[in-house]
C-alpha cells in the first residue's frame, strides 16, 4: 500500500519541474498502471503460483479480508462453526 505511493513521489516531484500538465498525465499514468497491477496482474501471477483461477484467488483475498474484520468485531466466522473441531 505504501509502495506506490512511495513511488510516486519522486516522479510528480519531476513532472512538477516540467510544467501543470504533465503532473496531471504522470498521475493519470501512474493511476492506470497502479491500476493495472493490481487488478489485472498481481492476481493472475499468484493464481499461476498457487494453481488457482483467478477469480478464486480474488475471492480468497475478499473472504481473508472478510473473516479478519469479523474476527476483530468479536464475530463467530462462518467457516469455524462449520468445521468440527479437530477436523
Amino acid at each position: 500500500m505504501v509502495g506506490p505511493l512511495v513511488g510516486a513521489v519522486p516522479a510528480l516531484i519531476v513532472a512538477g519541474t516540467m510544467g501543470g500538465s504533465t503532473v496531471l498525465w504522470v498521475a493519470l499514468a501512474l493511476l492506470v498502471i497502479q491500476q493495472i497491477e493490481s487488478n489485472i496482474l498481481v492476481p493472475r501471477l499468484s493464481a499461476h503460483a498457487v494453481g488457482l483461477h483467478p477469480i478464486g484467488s480474488i475471492l480468497a483475498l475478499v473472504l481473508a479480508f472478510t473473516h479478519q474484520a469479523l474476527a476483530q468485531k468479536g464475530a463467530t466466522p462462518a467457516e469455524e462453526i462449520a468445521v468440527p473441531p479437530g477436523f
